[in-house]
């Protein structure tokens, strides 16, 4: 009885250390300030590095990482945190500034700027049209996109490629007119939860090539010769769960919402989530990944662990000769990335197309917006 005793208290410590660390996340009033450096010698480039190796998100989350000398790092703290690292970064001669004093205070001010700002409202029940300037749930996106299905079934069609860890649909739609021999284009977002820019992005790109089809000539050139699968949340459970609180630890989540995962040797907590972008069946685990699951770069159990990877993975494959282009966007850095990712001065065969094509994208963003990307591989710019 005893010995059962003692091997049930570890596995309570675990479900308690689970609970608590959900807990804090969205209960704690912790602040958290976000910090802005700039590294001027490999010294302080390789300390910043190994921090970022080692954050953990809910004390020390980088924004942008340390990728190179004299470029911008941002660093959200927390005040319980900051003491500690005030002095490390001290002890390396590191220059701090108070990029945002108090994030939450921040995100509120934003969230009620926009709320003021909001000069029309679709019903998008009613309509295809819907607001795409305003930040919708997961079930008004999936509405959305099943209006667009109905008003435009010669053109759009909903597919449901999985279910998410909380039972979700993982819909994308289909743009085109469904002849399968068609060269096709994937283009999805959300995969981190808090980069919401990234869905609405997409959903811009379904709006103006379905409802401007049955008059712009252009729109029907590109929806006519083109298949576009187009998923505009690949992470729904996390993208739900970031709108559920304007705590710093909820509004940014990243990951998804597996179950806790627990290593009660390496870590004092169990950790809900797998970074989805570092979850694929290419150089797993390589570079830029982390097996700790309280890490945002946790790469989960194995490649392909998780449900929505698995989805993708799934209707990719079934159309694997009909793919010509696969599109993901991301946010808060202007960066025009191709493979690979997984280490630096490493490129695919056809690296001088990706980088003609990528220089061309960035240039005519330039010429419409007056904006400069960056261009190159993930490993080599991040």
């Amino acid at each position: 009885m005893l010995q059962l005793a003692s091997l049930m208290f570890p596995c309570f410590m675990l479900i308690t250390a689970t609970t608590d660390k959900e807990n804090y996340a969205m209960q704690s009033n912790t602040v958290y300030k976000v910090m802005r450096t700039v590294p001027t010698n490999e010294s302080q480039l390789k300390f910043l590095q190994i921090m970022y190796q080692h954050a953990d998100g809910d004390q020390i989350d980088f924004w942008r990482p340390p990728a190179f000398l004299n470029s911008t790092v941002d660093i959200m703290v927390n005040d319980i945190s900051m003491n500690k690292f005030l002095f490390q970064c001290k002890e390396h001669n590191i220059s701090l500034n108070i990029s945002i004093p108090d994030v939450e205070k921040f995100l509120l001010e934003k969230q009620t700027r926009r709320s003021k700002g909001r000069v029309r409202r679709f019903n998008y029940l009613a309509t295809p049209y819907f607001d795409i300037s305003v930040y919708h749930s997961y079930n008004e996106i999936q509405n959305y996109m099943r209006n667009l299905e109905k008003q435009y079934p010669h053109i759009a069609k909903v597919h449901t490629i999985g279910y998410t860890h909380e039972n979700r649909e993982i819909n994308l739609l289909q743009i085109g007119r469904f002849y399968s021999s068609q060269p096709a284009i994937w283009i999805d977002a959300g995969i981190h939860a808090r980069e919401w820019i990234a869905p609405s992005t997409a959903l811009y790109i379904i709006n103006y090539l379905v409802t401007r089809y049955d008059y712009d000539t252009e729109v029907q050139k590109y929806v006519n010769g083109l298949t576009w699968y187009i998923l505009p949340v690949v992470n729904p459970d996390g993208y739900e769960f970031s709108r559920s609180s304007l705590n710093p630890r909820v509004r940014l989540w990243r990951k998804n919402r597996s179950p806790a995962n627990c290593q009660p040797f390496k870590n004092s907590f169990c950790c809900r989530g797998v970074d989805l972008n570092r979850n694929f069946d290419f150089k797993w685990n390589q570079q830029g990944g982390s097996q700790d699951p309280c890490q945002e770069t946790y790469s989960g159990r194995s490649a392909f662990s998780e449900p929505e990877t698995q989805a993708i993975e799934r209707f990719i494959l079934q159309r694997a000769n009909q793919l010509g282009a696969f599109l993901t966007l991301h946010s808060y850095s202007q960066i025009w990335m191709y493979p690979y990712g997984n280490q630096r001065y490493s490129y695919p065969k056809d690296v001088h197309d990706l980088r003609e094509v990528a220089l061309a994208a960035c240039q005519s963003l330039y010429n419409v917006y007056g904006t400069r990307y960056r261009v190159g591989t993930g490993a080599d710019l991040l």
